[in-house]
């Protein structure tokens, strides 16, 4: 996770409640840092990815969520920089709607059209403000919504990307 993101993170901290509750981490590796790095004061931090890692806790594809866990068991579901490496991020997204309980937040980022491919392991997709406002954030009021280039080049602004949080209605 590049420092612009963990820096967002803190910055929109204020968006969530001071005690997490239960929080599933969808594509957890740490790679240059972690949502549970900046996230404290929760009951429980459950790491997924695909692959093992630093900060994994479960080896499992984020599709099978509420098989796993169940409906509505968890406050706080953070998928930082993962979907565009998710063969079906919307299978993924909605098996984290469903672990999410009502009034509970979904903090995300993803990288924006320019951001360069990353294979790690495999990189599918993009997306833009509607993608995310009207597809991965329906059903959630929006908060903390912003979009920025985690890197500067000769001065100019490189490797977009748009981070939110949501609470589900």
């Amino acid at each position: 996770m590049d420092k612009k993101i963990i820096d967002w993170m803190k910055r929109t901290r204020k968006f969530l409640p001071a005690d997490l509750g239960r929080v599933l981490d969808v594509g957890s590796l740490n790679v240059n840092g972690s949502a549970k790095d900046v996230y404290h004061n929760f009951n429980e931090y459950i790491g997924i990815d695909i692959r093992e890692g630093k900060g994994v806790d479960m080896i499992m594809n984020g599709h099978s969520l509420v098989h796993k866990f169940g409906k509505n068991s968890f406050d706080v579901v953070v998928c930082m920089n993962m979907l565009e490496h998710d063969d079906k991020f919307w299978l993924t997204m909605k098996a984290m709607d469903g672990v999410l309980k009502k009034g509970g937040y979904y903090v995300l980022c993803v990288p924006t059209f320019g951001f360069p491919i990353h294979r790690h392991p495999k990189d599918y997709w993009r997306m833009n403000e509607e993608a995310v406002r009207e597809v991965v954030l329906d059903g959630y009021n929006v908060h903390g919504y912003e979009e920025f280039a985690t890197r500067e080049h000769e001065g100019k602004g490189i490797n977009p990307v748009i981070c939110a949080i949501g609470r589900k209605l």
